[in-house]
């Protein structure tokens, strides 16, 4: 789904090849960028290191939230209650 004025009509108000062009193009570039770094974290010269403070501090973030999130539900043991939100 993609998300335009509500009284918008495809052809007039919007194009949706143009609409959808640019995230394609993305999708298609992260894609390879993934697989690319899943053959290389395969390699026997791949050796894991310490993100970036300079390149990954976004990332340094995240991995901080998420563990302080998930780590006390963690501990609750057993499965963590799911819903469907979909």
């Amino acid at each position: 789904k993609w998300l335009v004025h509500k009284d918008a009509v495809e052809g007039v108000d919007y194009d949706l090849a143009e609409l959808t062009h640019v995230w394609t193009e993305t999708n298609d570039q992260d894609r390879r960028i993934v697989e690319e770094n899943a053959l290389g974290i395969l390699s026997p010269a791949y050796e894991p290191g310490p993100y970036s403070e300079l390149h990954e501090g976004g990332v340094i973030q995240f991995v901080e939230w998420y563990a302080s999130f998930i780590g006390p539900r963690l501990a609750e043991g057993g499965r963590p209650a799911l819903r469907s939100v979909a």
